[in-house]
């Protein structure tokens, strides 16, 4: 059987529509919504967009949280 090596090389996009902010947080978008304290910001086209640099922060504190209780995220919440 022959075998193909392909290589990819892939450009990282830093600023995320809401759709794929969740998707690289791995939540649905309206799951997304209510969970990430994240604020958007208004890029110069006119779009609201997610810079991953925050995301990755956010996410990186959800380690250090990781002994939160269900009354401790819901306070977060709101």
């Amino acid at each position: 059987m022959n075998r193909a090596v392909i290589e990819v090389k892939a450009k990282p996009f830093r600023l995320l529509s809401r759709d794929d902010a969740a998707a690289y947080c791995g939540l649905p978008p309206k799951r997304f919504e209510a969970l990430c304290p994240v604020a958007a910001i208004l890029h110069a086209t006119g779009k609201r967009v997610f810079d991953v640099h925050d995301l990755d922060r956010w996410i990186d504190g959800l380690k250090a949280n990781a002994a939160d209780t269900d009354a401790d995220i819901l306070d977060r919440l709101g």
